[in-house]
């Protein structure tokens, strides 16, 4: 995504709508994403590789209230 990072792009959906969520997908482990500060409040991580079922349960788990 050229002129901004994935972060970036959903900070900016989220100031204008903040009922919005985000799902990132890294390579990265969480404890590492997180000691680095890239995942926020709000935001889920998915770590590859994942299966379509791992897929779906994130989703689910993020969608719901």
């Amino acid at each position: 995504m050229p002129g901004m990072s994935g972060p970036e792009l959903s900070k900016n959906i989220r100031n204008l709508h903040p009922e919005a969520r985000s799902l990132f997908m890294s390579g990265y482990t969480e404890h590492g994403i997180v000691d680095h500060g890239v995942l926020h409040e709000g935001i889920s991580l998915l770590n590859k590789p994942f299966t379509h079922s791992t897929l779906i349960q994130k989703v689910r788990e993020l969608l719901s209230p």
